[in-house]
């Protein structure tokens, strides 16, 4: 399955925003990062379909991929995730 690159993923973020506004948008992220903690606390007592929940994580991930846009904060998180990823593996390593 072909998936949707990146630079088009932005387009359709921006065009969001614009058609929406940034503010609704935000609070739509927040609606979406609930329903995905709702579909995760689910899975852990066993009573999560996993298609509803990779489905949960879809609107996550596209919401945090709008937030990084809204807030101008892309690299930001890519350097913090560097950051973290290495603290992590330093910690499995341990």
């Amino acid at each position: 399955m072909n998936h949707t690159p990146f630079e088009e993923r932005k387009r359709i973020y921006a065009a969001a925003r614009q058609k929406f506004g940034a503010d609704h948008q935000v609070l739509k992220a927040t609606e979406e990062l609930g329903e995905a903690i709702v579909e995760i606390a689910k899975a852990l007592a066993g009573e999560s379909n996993r298609e509803h929940l990779a489905e949960e994580l879809a609107d996550a991930t596209i919401m945090i991929e709008q937030l990084r846009q809204i807030f101008n904060i892309n690299e930001s998180v890519l350097t913090w995730m560097d950051y973290k990823l290495a603290e992590l593996k330093r910690r499995i390593n341990k």
